[in-house]
């Protein structure tokens, strides 16, 4: 008797243990499967060159126009490299806009090092005249 109260309490103890053991794996199993999140694309608007030096030379504009023309200007705009040491005309505009733009009175300095850096890293070829606009201001 005591011996079947026994083994049965074996056998009631080793079920509890399977079922928990197989609970713990389903649970985890379930969270891998979790379909990841797709990331949310923000769509950066492309601003007209004539409008962002419209916005640029405007003494009054508010940073969140800046920021908007920074963004405009990496996502659409990209900037010619050197040719033999030689600037491009299309390249002197952009980088007049972005050292205009860099010059602004509302610029903050965290904005302008963090936008020269940017400018910097997406056009190697004028890394050294941004870092050199970067020490300036």
């Amino acid at each position: 008797m005591i011996k079947l109260t026994l083994v049965s309490i074996w056998a009631i103890l080793c079920a509890i243990l399977f079922l928990a053991i197989n609970i713990y794996a389903i649970v985890q199993v379930t969270r891998g499967n979790k379909k990841p999140r797709k990331p949310t694309v923000v769509a950066v608007p492309d601003i007209a060159i004539e409008e962002m030096e419209k916005i640029v030379q405007d003494k009054n504009s508010a940073i969140e126009a800046l920021k908007a023309v920074i963004e405009a200007l990496i996502a659409h705009h990209t900037i010619e490299a050197k040719k033999d040491g030689k600037t491009s005309k299309g390249a002197k505009r952009l980088l007049d806009l972005i050292f205009t733009m860099a010059g602004h009175k509302n610029m903050s300095t965290d904005l302008r090092a963090d936008t020269l850096k940017r400018f910097g890293k997406a056009n190697p070829s004028y890394a050294k005249d941004f870092d050199r606009a970067l020490t300036k201001n």
